[in-house]
């Protein structure tokens, strides 16, 4: 299971039940221990990801020299550290709209 495998998920012209890619998909997590990374390749808080970024993101995950921090208060999800690009989360006191409803208003670049 050293393998890094790229699988998009979403097909808008699947023509079958998706509960079985569901099931192989969970099982892959729940009997085989893979990982799991979300990419955004489209924009962040206005700004457009180039290319570029997504593809030194996948390099990083890759080479092993990707670096995680925690997400706020949010159990079990962390962000990749990027230079360029800081992810700052208010605290919760901050902001009047707490958990993932008020997600906005807790990232800013």
């Amino acid at each position: 299971m050293n393998t890094l495998v790229i699988e998009p998920f979403a097909d808008p012209f699947r023509a079958y039940p998706v509960g079985g890619d569901y099931g192989d998909f969970k099982e892959l997590f729940t009997k085989r221990g893979a990982e799991c990374y979300v990419l955004n390749t489209d924009a962040f808080c206005g700004k457009n990801i180039p290319k570029e970024l997504t593809l030194e993101i996948i390099e990083k995950l890759v080479d092993d020299t990707d670096q995680w921090q925690a997400f706020g208060d949010f159990a079990g999800v962390s962000y990749m550290l990027l230079a360029d690009d800081p992810v700052e989360i208010q605290a919760e006191s901050q902001s009047p709209d707490a958990g993932p409803a008020g997600l906005a208003e807790h990232v800013q670049r």
